[in-house]
C-alpha cells in the first residue's frame, strides 16, 4: 500500500506540474500602456447634453488575444454605452469593449496574434453627474488607465436658468438605452387644475403603469425645484394611457406649486437615431406645447495592425566529402580478425541526439522521475529490511 501511495503521490507532482505550466503560459495580460490619450470631444456642453469621451490607443507586437486595458470615468461623467467593438478596415473585430460601472475593459481578439503595430481609437457618450459638477464653470476630468496613469480635460459646463413662469420638457436614457425616462414640469400654480398630455414620438411605446407624480414650491438659483414631494393620489387622475399617448389630470395646485410628471417609454421597432417626446399643458385657460428629443447613445471605434511578411531564406547546399574508414584488426592465434568498419553514428556533443522533444519539459519530467524512481527504491529497501527481521 505504501508503494501504490508513493506512486500515486509521484504522478500527481508530475501532472500538476506540467498542467500548471501550461495554465500559467496561457493567462491574459493587462496592458498598461495601451492608451495613450484621452479627452472630451466638446469644449462645452449644457448640463443636460451628452458629451464623447475620444480614445487613442496602440499595442506592442507582444500582445495578444485576451489581454486587456481599461478606463475608468471621472466622477463627474456616467457612460451611456455599455458596451461595443473596434473593427479594422475589412471589418474584423479588433477588440472589444464592456462598459461596467463607468469602467470600460478593453478586450484584443485573435487580430492581435497575426498583425504587428495594432492600433485604434474609441469613443462613446456619458452625461454629466448632476451631483458632482460645477455649472457656468470650467469643470476638471480626470481619466484613469489600468489604476495608474491620468489624462486630464476640460469641459465648460453651462447651467442657464429654468423659467418657472414656463412649461419645460425633458428626458433622459435609463438602463442603457433600452428606456427613456420623459419629464414634464408645468407653470407655476396657482392653478384649479392642470392637465398633461404626453406623446411620444416614433420607435417607442409608453408604459402606462410608470407615471408618477410630483411637485414642489422651491427651487434654487438656477430653477432646480428642491425639497420635491410626492402628490397624494386624490389629487390626480391618469384620464387615459395609450402606448402612443398619456393625458393626466391633477387639481387644485397652489400658489408658486411647480407639478411634475415622469413616464417611461421602452424603445420597440428597429433603433433610431434619436426619439422625440412632446407635450400640450393646459393651466387653467392657458395652453403650451413642449417637446424634448433623445439622441440614442453612440460608441463605437476602428483598429488595424500590419500583416508579418516572412522573408524567404536560402540554403546553401553543403557537400560533404566521402571519407574511408581503414578497418583496424586484433591479432589472435589463428590470425588477424576485422573489427567493424562502420562507425557509431554520435551527436557533435558526443552523446546521443535527441530530437522531436522540447528540453526544458523532458528535463523537468525527467527530474520528476528520478526523485519518484528514488523514493519507491527506498520504500523496497526498507520493505526488505523489515521482512528480514
Amino acid at each position: 500500500m505504501r508503494i501504490l501511495a508513493a506512486v500515486a503521490t509521484g504522478l500527481s507532482v508530475v501532472l500538476v506540474t506540467v498542467f500548471g505550466l501550461g495554465v500559467v503560459m496561457a493567462s491574459a495580460d493587462q496592458i498598461d500602456d495601451a492608451i495613450t490619450n484621452v479627452q472630451v470631444r466638446e469644449d462645452s456642453a449644457d448640463r443636460w447634453d451628452s458629451v464623447h469621451v475620444d480614445i487613442d490607443w496602440a499595442v506592442s507586437d507582444s500582445a495578444a488575444s485576451g489581454d486587456t486595458f481599461t478606463l475608468t470615468l471621472p466622477p463627474e461623467l456616467d457612460a451611456t454605452a455599455d458596451g461595443f467593438d473596434l473593427k479594422s478596415p475589412d471589418g474584423e473585430t479588433v477588440a472589444t469593449a464592456e462598459i461596467v460601472d463607468d469602467v470600460a475593459t478593453f478586450t484584443l481578439t485573435g487580430y492581435a496574434d497575426s498583425h504587428d503595430n495594432v492600433a485604434g481609437t474609441a469613443y462613446f457618450t456619458s452625461k454629466f453627474n448632476q451631483d458632482e459638477i460645477d455649472f457656468n464653470a470650467d469643470n476638471p476630468v480626470t481619466f484613469t488607465v489600468n489604476d495608474t496613469t491620468e489624462f486630464t480635460d476640460s469641459v465648460y459646463i453651462g447651467a442657464g436658468v429654468i423659467d418657472r413662469g414656463k412649461s419645460r420638457k425633458f428626458g433622459f436614457w435609463s438602463e442603457q438605452d433600452e428606456r427613456a425616462m420623459w419629464g414634464v414640469e408645468a407653470v407655476k400654480g396657482p392653478w384649479p387644475s392642470v392637465t398633461i398630455t404626453d406623446t411620444v414620438g416614433a420607435g417607442m411605446a409608453m408604459d402606462c403603469d410608470s407615471v408618477a407624480v410630483e411637485s414642489s414650491a422651491e427651487w434654487n438659483e438656477v430653477g432646480e425645484l428642491q425639497n420635491v414631494q410626492a402628490v397624494s393620489a386624490d389629487r390626480y387622475e391618469v384620464v387615459s394611457c395609450t402606448a402612443d399617448e398619456l393625458v393626466l389630470r391633477v387639481d387644485d395646485v397652489a400658489q408658486d406649486e411647480v407639478i411634475r410628471m415622469y413616464v417611461a417609454a421602452d424603445v420597440s421597432g428597429d433603433p433610431l437615431d434619436e426619439y422625440t417626446n412632446k407635450a400640450v399643458v393646459a393651466a387653467g385657460s392657458e395652453s403650451a406645447t413642449v417637446s424634448g428629443s433623445l439622441p440614442r447613445s453612440d460608441a463605437g471605434g476602428d483598429g488595424g495592425g500590419d500583416t508579418p511578411t516572412t522573408e524567404p531564406t536560402t540554403t546553401e547546399p553543403t557537400t560533404t566529402e566521402p571519407t574511408t574508414t581503414e578497418p583496424t584488426t586484433t591479432a589472435t592465434e589463428d590470425g588477424p580478425v576485422a573489427e567493424s568498419d562502420t562507425p557509431t553514428p554520435m551527436s557533435s556533443s558526443g552523446d546521443l541526439a535527441v530530437t522531436g522533444l522540447s528540453v526544458a519539459p523532458v528535463a523537468i519530467i525527467g527530474l520528476l522521475a528520478v526523485a519518484t524512481g528514488g523514493g519507491l527504491l527506498l520504500l523496497l529497501r526498507r520493505r526488505t529490511r523489515a521482512d528480514r527481521r
